[in-house]
């Protein structure tokens, strides 16, 4: 009978699996690339294309206008490293750029550089081990109009 129990207990103990979950501060430490970027512009409710008509513009020049303000936006690209202890550098362009990082504790929020001027805010969309979707929104009011811009970024692990 012992040799029985011992024989179970072992092939029990073998069964269970020693690692831990991951918590999501441990998925999200690593190196990201950068992997794709999503921008939807508005002008109040409206779209950027919409706006420009009701300023004026034909159709035909609004989509033209809006597709030159879209290539000015600075592209994302690069890479970016998440460090354990809370650290961060991120390269783009040649530019190396470095913080701090802080997860919240469900981990559906990223703050970047908490408290300071350079303060990103980001809504984690999905977050595994080879895949991080970020998305959020920044918002500009000059002259009495407001431009409100929703990115999605999407990064792969390295």
């Amino acid at each position: 009978q012992v040799a029985l129990i011992s024989t179970v207990l072992l092939i029990w103990s073998c069964g269970k699996d020693s690692d831990p979950t991951p918590t999501a501060s441990d998925l999200i430490v690593g190196n990201w690339k950068f992997s794709a970027v999503s921008l939807t512009i508005k002008v109040g409710n409206l779209s950027l294309v919409d706006y420009l008509i009701s300023q004026g513009l034909t159709p035909a020049e609004a989509a033209e206008f809006a597709e030159l303000f879209t290539m000015g936006m600075p592209e994302v690209d690069g890479t970016v490293e998440i460090k354990k202890g809370g650290t961060y550098t991120s390269t783009s362009d040649g530019i190396t750029d470095s913080g701090t990082w802080e997860l919240s504790a469900d981990g559906k929020t990223l703050t970047l550089d908490k408290g300071t001027a350079d303060q990103g805010v980001f809504t984690v969309a999905t977050l595994t081990a080879t895949e991080l979707k970020l998305s959020g929104d920044e918002s500009e009011t000059d002259s009495g109009v407001t431009v409100n811009i929703h990115f999605e970024l999407s990064l792969t692990k390295l």
